[in-house]
Formats: C-alpha cells, sequence, structure tokens
C-alpha cells in the first residue's frame, strides 16, 4: 500500500460507539398548598420517589397524591387548578382548607 492510500484509509470516519443512557429518575413536583404542620411545603421536588411518610398520607389524604405531578406538567397543572371546577382546582381547594 501507498503512502496516499495508507493516509485516505486513516481519514475514513470512525464509528462512535453508542454509550448506554444512564437512567434519570423522574422527578416530581407538589404543586398544592403548603400544607400545616410542615408536612408539605408548595412546589417541593422529589427525586427517585416519594418518602414512607408522605405515602402514608397520600393513603389517607388523596388529593396530595393528586398535587404530584412531573416536573414537566408543571406550568400545564398551575392552569388547571385556576379554572373552575377542573379536579386539579377541586383538589388543590380541598388541601387549602385544612
Amino acid at each position: 500500500m501507498s503512502d496516499k492510500e495508507e493516509g485516505q484509509q486513516q481519514a475514513a470516519p470512525r464509528e462512535k460507539k453508542s454509550t448506554p443512557k444512564q437512567k434519570v429518575a423522574e422527578q416530581l413536583i407538589y404543586v398544592g398548598p403548603t400544607l400545616s404542620g410542615g408536612l408539605l411545603a408548595q412546589y417541593t421536588v422529589f427525586r427517585g420517589g416519594l418518602p414512607a411518610n408522605l405515602q402514608k398520607r397520600i393513603e389517607q389524604e388523596p388529593a396530595i397524591g393528586e398535587m404530584i405531578v412531573p416536573v414537566g406538567a408543571l406550568a400545564s397543572t398551575n392552569n388547571k387548578i385556576k379554572q373552575a371546577g377542573s379536579a386539579e382546582q377541586i383538589a388543590y381547594s380541598s388541601l387549602a382548607t385544612k
């Protein structure tokens, strides 16, 4: 092989190896009102799941769970909270009176 041919072979683009993407833990955000007793503040973000004590509280008060949404849904959920009669507005209101 001549030097010219060898240079052309080296200049060939290399194939990129695909690397598996790391699984990103879903981030959730609580959009309801701050709850008394310091249990939960509005706009608290959760990564990698919900704490056990909060899960137990959601079983007792399902409206709390309705106010925990993926971070990407924050804006649309806030808009729905402002819409009279929406499920989100009803859940928010029920928590605001506690």
